[in-house]
């Protein structure tokens, strides 16, 4: 799983800065991975063109811890948050200060 760590990372960063995503939904949003062949979860969103282009392909019907487990935190304006990646049945508590 350690080759698959910075993707799932990156995935979940791109989600944050690039597309303003809430926290939670980054965090739980379909995830890809490319080793011998582009690995995705079936939720991910493509055309059949596309995926007909990203030949060979393995479309995983669900999502799942293979894809990374990224347990977010950030502070922002004093305020704390945090998001639990359903991949790995995570939880997580926020206190105030």
């Amino acid at each position: 799983g350690s080759n698959r760590i910075p993707t799932a990372v990156f995935q979940v960063l791109h989600n944050l800065l690039d597309l303003n995503q809430p926290l939670e939904q980054a965090t739980a949003f379909p995830r890809m991975h490319w080793s011998d062949c582009l690995e995705m979860e079936s939720d991910f969103e493509l055309s059949k063109s596309d995926l007909a282009q990203l030949a060979p392909s393995n479309i995983w019907n669900r999502t799942d811890l293979y894809f990374g487990g990224v347990n977010t935190a950030i502070k922002y304006k004093d305020q704390f948050r945090a998001a639990g990646d359903q991949r790995r049945d995570a939880v997580f508590k926020t206190t105030e200060d």
